[in-house]
């Protein structure tokens, strides 16, 4: 087993499925304690758990439900991170939703869901990696 990451803590958000489910079990199969962060638990294609996943192969990781819109979610997110681990390395902002529908189609709540994950939401979660001093 590689080491790459041994002793790196790593938050991977947008973890429970897809791209995010894969980097999160890479970065433990690499060694990195890794928190799991999204806003359900179990993958949308269906499957074992990134938890389960991880669990079986050896690695650490820990899941919190985040919704990255939102600031107290991410500020919690990073704060419990680093209190549980005692330090961030890695802040993999893979969080991401688009409405699926055709511009002239798409509703401003719609428009204002997709700004609020996609753009502000990283931009929170590197504010608040931040302002832990990680």
């Amino acid at each position: 087993m590689s080491s790459l990451l041994a002793g790196k803590v790593a938050i991977v958000t947008g973890a429970s499925s897809g791209i995010g489910r894969a980097i999160a079990a890479t970065f433990a199969a690499e060694g990195a304690e890794v928190m799991v962060a999204d806003i359900v638990t179990e993958p949308l294609e269906g499957g074992e758990s990134v938890l389960e996943l991880i669990s079986r192969s050896g690695g650490t990781a820990s899941f919190q439900k985040a919704d990255v819109g939102n600031w107290d979610d991410v500020d919690s997110l990073i704060s419990s991170t680093v209190e549980r681990y005692g330090r961030l390395d890695v802040m993999v902002n893979n969080a991401a939703v688009f409405s699926g529908t055709p511009l002239l189609e798409t509703s401003v709540a719609e428009w204002e869901r997709v700004m609020a994950v996609n753009l502000t939401g990283m931009f929170l979660r590197l504010q608040s990696a931040r302002c832990n001093k990680c």
